[in-house]
């Protein structure tokens, strides 16, 4: 048969057929490639009991199409060993040569199960703060210290944090020494004004503002 290449692979999963107009994969498909990942070496037990008395019914990870789908990946052995027969018994056996088939076929598909649909304005928007965090950066080098800060939730608040950092290196140079200051001090009260106006400069209340920076409140 020969070597099973990641285009090969991809053709035999037929992956395509799989996903929405957008290139991202149905939730059901991610559901399920999620559920191979978990599998382990030995026997991986798929179904559960929920419910009570009569309305008891039986829940599993895995149905005949993705059991089908599985068997693309690698080799494995069904069974039960439950004493009676139920249905928490039941396991998927994978050997030690077959986990790896399965891990390294996992990996061709990794960035298909990975994919997140951008739309055309989150693509401007990034573009734009990856553009503004340049300019920034080379006018603040200092600021590559709060480089992740800046990058959080997709540039959404990136430009009420720029001048948030901005602030921090404009106060004498060093705004989070002053901040550590007043807090090794104890944070008395009132609070220096560099800090207060620092504190307003990030738009956080006390706590969030002081634990982006490291520091905990102190509590009254």
């Amino acid at each position: 048969m020969g070597r099973m290449t990641k285009k090969k692979f991809k053709e035999l999963l037929n992956i395509e057929n799989m996903k929405k107009s957008n290139g991202e994969l149905y939730v059901a498909y991610k559901d399920m490639f999620e559920n191979f990942k978990n599998l382990r070496v030995g026997r991986n037990y798929y179904k559960d009991y929920y419910g009570k008395g009569r309305n008891i019914k039986v829940s599993s990870d895995y149905d005949e199409n993705s059991l089908k789908i599985l068997k693309k990946f690698c080799n494995f052995t069904l069974g039960n060993d439950a004493p009676r027969g139920g249905a928490t018994g039941d396991y998927i056996e994978i050997e030690p040569k077959e986990f790896k088939k399965l891990q390294k076929r996992l990996s061709y598909i990794e960035d298909d199960i990975n994919f997140i649909y951008i739309s055309k304005a989150q693509r401007e928007r990034g573009a734009k703060c990856k553009k503004l965090l340049k300019e920034f950066l080379s006018k603040y080098p200092k600021a590559k210290d709060y480089i992740d800060f800046l990058k959080e939730n997709s540039c959404i608040y990136f430009e009420d944090r720029v001048k948030y950092i901005k602030k921090i290196l404009e106060i004498k140079g060093d705004g989070v020494g002053l901040v550590r200051k007043w807090v090794d001090a104890g944070q008395p009260h009132p609070a220096p004004k560099e800090v207060v106006a620092l504190k307003k400069a990030s738009g956080m209340s006390w706590t969030y503002f002081l634990n982006s920076l490291g520091f905990e409140r102190k509590r009254a």
